[in-house]
């Protein structure tokens, strides 16, 4: 009888070491795996930063070199306004076309009329 309830007291024991070791197996894959993602997802971050970076670096480029162009050709426009100055009527229409080439409106018929009655 003495044997017997030895190995009624050694089955939970076996029942709980087995838990144990279940639990701590899955704990660490677990651990494992979030270890994974966690990487995964700084990487991706990292990535993410660099191309958010070499994009903000090509359009400063191009910002730079269409200023360049604008600065080159400002000597050029600013000779050009001050002859039309002398003409009134040539500038306003140049006004015009500088205007609407940019996109804006500036009411030429309206200014033209204004200025020339």
């Amino acid at each position: 009888m003495n044997g017997g309830t030895s190995e009624l007291q050694k089955a939970p024991e076996q029942d709980v070491s087995r838990e144990f070791l279940y639990v701590s197996d899955f704990q660490f894959t677990l651990e494992e795996t979030l270890d994974s993602f966690q990487k995964s997802v700084c990487e991706d971050m990292r990535n993410l930063h660099i191309e958010i970076l070499r994009q903000f670096h090509m359009q400063a480029m191009e910002m730079s070199t269409v200023t360049s162009k604008i600065l080159a050709n400002q000597p050029e426009v600013r000779k050009k306004l001050i002859s039309l100055e002398r003409k009134p009527a040539a500038s306003a229409i140049f006004l015009a076309l500088v205007l609407h080439h940019s996109g804006t409106s500036c009411g030429f018929n309206v200014h033209y009329q204004t200025c020339h009655r």
